[in-house]
C-alpha cells in the first residue's frame, strides 16, 4: 500500500493498495504526485495506523514518544521529558534550570541524574559567596558538611594586654568561655527563673541539633519536595514529633523545678535513631 500526503499539513491526498512489489514511484502512485509539496509513504499493512510517520526510506512507522509529542498526541508535564523513548522524571537540576523548583540561596545540588540531591553550602562555600560573615574573632574549622564556627585564641592577645572579662566570661587556658549557669548561680548573677530560661533555650537548641544529626535540614526540604516516598515521609514525621514530644516533657519539669540541683537532675531521652511510623 502507497499513501501520498501534504508535506505540510500531513493530511493524506491519495491512497494507492498496490503491493510494494510494484515498486511504485512518483506518478506511479498517484498521477498528481508533486514531489515539493507532497511526500510518499509505503508500508506492507493492511490499514495505515491512526498515527505515523516517514522515515528516510519511505516506509510507514509507528511514532516515537518525541514524535507523538511533536503531533500532540502525547502531552509531557513539566516535570518529565524523554529518554530512550520513555518518560522519566527531570533531575532536580533541570528541574531548577527550567524554573519548576526555587533552591534558597544557602543550597546547592550535588549529584548526577537519579542520584541528585538538595544539600546546605558549606560554610566556607557561605561565607565565599557573601551569604554569611564572619566576626574579626572567628574562624571556620573542619571540612565540608563538618565545618563550623569557632573563636580564635585569644591566648596571644591576654599575654600581650590584659583583657578585661565580662562579669559572665572566665579565662581558660588562654580562651575566654562562658560561665557554667551553675557559676552564675552561685554569684548571684542568675536568678532561678532566668537558669529555667536558659536551660529551655538549651534544650530547645538540643533538640534541633540532635534531630538534625539524624535528618539534616536537606532531607526534610527533599521530603517537603516530594523526593521520598510516603513511609519515608511518614516516619520523619514520626521522628520530628517524638522529639518535640521529649523537648516538652524536658520543659514541663525545668518549670516544676524548685532548686538548680532539680534542673541539673533532669535527664534528656531524644531519639537516636529514625522513628519508625506506626500511622500505616
Amino acid at each position: 500500500m502507497y499513501i501520498v500526503r501534504d508535506r505540510t499539513t500531513k493530511e493524506i491526498i491519495h491512497v494507492n493498495p498496490a503491493p510494494l512489489s510494484q515498486r511504485l514511484e512518483g506518478q506511479e502512485v498517484y498521477y498528481q504526485f508533486d514531489p515539493d509539496t507532497m511526500e510518499i509513504g509505503k508500508t506492507d499493512a493492511y490499514e495505515i495506523p491512526k498515527l505515523f510517520t516517514i522515515n528516510e526510506k519511505g516506509e510507514i512507522v509507528e511514532p516515537t514518544l518525541q514524535e507523538q509529542v511533536e503531533l500532540g498526541a502525547v502531552i509531557l508535564q513539566p516535570e518529565e521529558k524523554i529518554v530512550d523513548n520513555q518518560i522519566i522524571p527531570k533531575t532536580l537540576s533541570e528541574r531548577a534550570a527550567d524554573g519548576l523548583i526555587t533552591l534558597s540561596p544557602t543550597h546547592k545540588i550535588v549529584g548526577e541524574g537519579e542520584d541528585e540531591e538538595i544539600v546546605e553550602k558549606t560554610l566556607s562555600e557561605q561565607v565565599a559567596e557573601g551569604l554569611l560573615t564572619l566576626s574579626p574573632t572567628q574562624k571556620i574549622v573542619g571540612e565540608g558538611a563538618d565545618e563550623r564556627i569557632v573563636e580564635e585564641s585569644v591566648a596571644e592577645e591576654v599575654v600581650a594586654e590584659p583583657i578585661e572579662l565580662a562579669p559572665h566570661q572566665k579565662l581558660v587556658e588562654g580562651e575566654i568561655v562562658e560561665k557554667t549557669l551553675r557559676e552564675l548561680f552561685d554569684e548571684g548573677l542568675m536568678t532561678l527563673d532566668a537558669v529555667k530560661e536558659a536551660k529551655i533555650a538549651h534544650y530547645s537548641q538540643r533538640a534541633v541539633e540532635k534531630r538534625r544529626h539524624i535528618i539534616p535540614d536537606y532531607k526534610l526540604q527533599n521530603a517537603a519536595l516530594g523526593i521520598y516516598d510516603d513511609e519515608r515521609v511518614a516516619n520523619y514525621r514520626a521522628t520530628i514529633q517524638a522529639y518535640r514530644a521529649e523537648f516538652h516533657r524536658i520543659e514541663a519539669l525545668v518549670a516544676q523545678a524548685e532548686t538548680l540541683e532539680d534542673i541539673e537532675a533532669i535527664t534528656e531521652h531524644f531519639p537516636q535513631a529514625i522513628v519508625v511510623s506506626t500511622d500505616r
